[in-house]
């Protein structure tokens, strides 16, 4: 689906892809109001992670699209590519969850309860823990007047990592 210039207001789930083989494009756009904004939800899921974004199935691509007043932006079960997006207002704009790769660059975090949370939990498929696959890629964002910028809160058997984050080049407020 390639969607441009649309805006969806007041919707339970506004854009969702469902597992094996969904695409979204989506550009240029305002997503407000929602409960949950852009949704993926889970399947597609390759055993071994890759830095080309070719691999992953099921995936929503999405620039410059205004997320304002959802109480989630964006759920990320798949992967989600997002830049040069500004997310405003929102209770959560970006729930980062499951192990594929999830992308935020170039965007603005303006006013939400929290920016970013990273909810993730890896599992035992080999190369999943070692460089350079980044599955969680947050850099060249700006951040203000959030009450939580990024919550990382990645796991594996049950322990925190920080293994397959790159939070870089991102400006912050006081707060």
């Amino acid at each position: 689906i390639y969607a441009s210039n649309i805006t969806v207001d007041s919707s339970d789930r506004a854009i969702a892809t469902k597992e094996g083989r969904t695409y979204i494009y989506l550009t240029d756009s305002t997503i407000t109001n929602n409960s949950t904004g852009l949704f993926s939800d889970h399947g597609g899921t390759p055993t071994t992670p890759s830095a080309d974004d070719s691999i992953y199935n099921n995936k929503i691509i999405s620039t410059r699209v205004l997320f304002d007043s959802n109480t989630t932006a964006i759920y990320g079960e798949r992967t989600m590519l997002v830049s040069d997006s500004v997310f405003t207002n929102n209770s959560t704009a970006f729930l980062m969850r499951g192990l594929n790769k999830h992308r935020v660059t170039d965007s603005v975090f303006r006013g939400n309860s929290v920016a970013i949370n990273v909810s993730s939990w890896w599992p035992n498929f080999p190369g999943y823990l070692e460089a350079p696959y980044l599955n969680t890629v947050i850099t060249g964002n700006t951040f203000t007047e959030n009450i939580l910028a990024i919550n990382l809160n990645a796991t594996h058997n049950n322990i925190k990592t920080q293994v397959g984050a790159n939070i870089s080049n991102n400006s912050w407020d006081g707060g």
